[in-house]
């Protein structure tokens, strides 16, 4: 059939060494079973077409050398088991169409080995390295060259299984999508100093994706120089240890260049703020700015109209639990900022209402994180509301509004009894001439006007702070309310007569003197005031003592 080499099915009792020798068509080793090596350094397939070496389903119990071999089409490595490692240093795969290596299914102990040899080449692939559902001990690809088809993969690694470490870094580049879905690795997934491109259409494929994988380490791009240019797809992906960078995360308006942070998982975040420096002085807030820029990165869409909180919730609940409690505080304000924004809209009354709400607890608490700023809008309240009363004041005729004309006195019997059973134990002679403090011939009652010496006067302070503070009494709700009658009556010219003095002269135009009377019911507006700041207290007081006690942001701290 064209074979330079035959041996399918062969056994070989030991190694079998193909170093240095050339093919011009496929070498046929499927099958086989050696006791030892397969050892093919230095050699060249220059097969024209199929497969330039084809070992589907060969068992090599040690280990594979293919370090500086050429192969011109595809390397068939389907359903290998290889004891050992796989080692192809230096090595060149490049196939004129499809595949430059298939290890779909392979099982390799050892594991992958494409690093760059100290002082050698690096391996090279043209066309898709396809690793998908392979078992890999290791996968090392330092230096490794992977440059894709139109369209299709760099490494298709869908679904494989790595025990230990896989590196793709040290001068590791891939133009196309380098694919690792639903894989299990391990230890660590180093991408730190490597290069990946997607050359092709942005928001088409990714440059880099991790969808729904599994991965003990993952360490991101450290540099500027080594971001991806292109997507990075985390997708459900779950990490046990995210190390990432802030100067390797996707820049800032760069065209299709995101990250896809939906359902991704992790457990620890190695460098909170995104650097591995100190965090500084200020480290809440360079965390908190540092990851809400980190969030930035996601699709847009995904920030906007089809905003997406799971990595928001995600990186609160993680960094909670390492402690840095005022950063997770302001990430969820943020979060719970941006969801009012783009997705509590409609016109529904109830979708309206929910969202001025919202727009008010965090205005006024901080959505339960900043109890202390509700004490100061309290305060605020209790003091813009006393300055009212202390204006209302200026209507009372008499010192301290005994006149009654603003404000009334509510408590009038209760002074009235104290002042007699204070007259009751003076001394005879002195005070109200009575051998008793409560009956007899010689009791006089005081008028409401004498009463009036022993009344407490008016005290706009006191009166707002005691409206305000609804748990607690302290009395001066109780001596002084509203008059609700109260109305003054103004005197309102004709336009034509505004500037001109009238002052009773008889000479003034007598169209002057046919005045409009407007009489305003400042009494009713004072008590609405009065209905408002008990409103206000009792809102912004169980406001505050839910925020202290944490019941307002519920068991988000947990």
């Amino acid at each position: 059939k064209g074979h330079a080499l035959n041996a399918q099915g062969a056994v070989i009792k030991e190694g079998c060494f193909l170093r240095g020798a050339e093919f011009s068509a496929t070498a046929w080793l499927s099958g086989i079973k050696t006791g030892g090596q397969l050892a093919a350094e230095g050699a060249k397939f220059k097969a024209k077409k199929g497969h330039a070496l084809n070992a589907q389903g060969a068992e090599i119990k040690e280990d594979c050398f293919l370090n500086g071999a050429e192969f011109s089409v595809t390397v068939w490595l389907s359903g290998i088991k290889i004891g050992g490692q796989l080692a192809a240093g230096g090595a060149k795969f490049k196939a004129k169409e499809g595949h430059a290596l298939v290890a779909q299914g392979a099982e390799i102990e050892g594991g992958c080995y494409f690093r760059r040899e100290e002082d050698g080449e690096p391996a090279e692939f043209t066309g898709e390295l396809y690793l998908a559902d392979a078992a890999l001990g290791k996968l090392f690809m330092e230096g490794a060259r992977l440059q894709a088809r139109p369209f299709e993969s760099a490494l298709e690694g869908r679904g494989c299984r790595i025990r230990g470490y896989c590196w793709l870094k040290d001068g590791f580049q891939a133009s196309g999508v380098v694919r690792l879905d639903k894989a299990r690795i391990g230890g660590d997934l180093d991408i730190s100093t490597g290069e990946f491109e997607q050359p092709y259409p942005f928001g088409l494929l990714p440059a880099l994706s991790l969808c729904d994988a599994e991965i003990g380490r993952l360490i991101m791009s450290k540099k500027d120089k080594h971001r991806p240019q292109g997507i990075v797809d985390l997708t459900r992906a779950r990490v046990e240890v995210l190390e990432d960078y802030a100067d390797g995360w996707p820049e800032e308006g760069t065209k299709g260049a995101h990250m896809v942070l939906d359902g991704f998982v992790y457990q620890h975040l190695l460098h909170p703020s995104g650097r591995a420096d100190g965090e500084g002085r200020h480290e809440a807030e360079r965390i908190a700015d540092s990851r809400i820029r980190w969030l930035d990165t996601q699709k847009p869409a995904h920030r906007e109209q089809e905003f997406r909180p799971q990595p928001w919730t995600q990186l609160i609940s993680v960094l909670r639990r390492d402690g840095f409690l005022d950063a997770a505080n302001a990430l969820d304000i943020e979060r719970r900022r941006r969801m009012r924004k783009y997705t509590m809209r409609g016109d529904a009354f109830m979708a309206r209402l929910s969202h001025w709400l919202d727009w008010f607890l965090e205005k006024v608490a901080g959505y339960g994180y900043k109890p202390w700023r509700t004490v100061g809008w309290g305060l605020f309240s209790i003091a813009l509301f006393a300055g009212l009363w202390a204006v209302a004041m200026n209507g009372c005729t008499d010192t301290g509004c005994r006149d009654e004309s603003v404000f009334v006195r509510t408590d009038v019997a209760g002074y009235s009894r104290v002042a007699n059973n204070d007259a009751a134990q003076e001394p005879a002679g002195r005070g109200l001439q009575t051998p008793s403090a409560t009956s007899g011939p010689g009791l006089k009652t005081p008028s409401r006007n004498e009463r009036a010496q022993t009344y407490p006067d008016f005290n706009p302070l006191g009166f707002s702070f005691d409206v305000f503070i609804p748990l607690f009494n302290f009395g001066y709700q109780d001596t002084w309310g509203v008059k609700t009658d109260y109305s003054e009556t103004y005197a309102i010219p004709p336009i034509s007569c505004w500037g001109r003095e009238d002052n009773g002269a008889p000479q003034a135009p007598p169209v002057c003197r046919n005045i409009l009377r407007i009489a305003v019911p400042w009494g009713g507006v004072f008590y609405i005031l009065y209905i408002v700041e008990v409103f206000l207290g009792l809102v912004l007081t169980a406001m505050a003592i839910a925020g202290f006690t944490g019941l307002l942001r519920g068991r988000r701290d947990e």
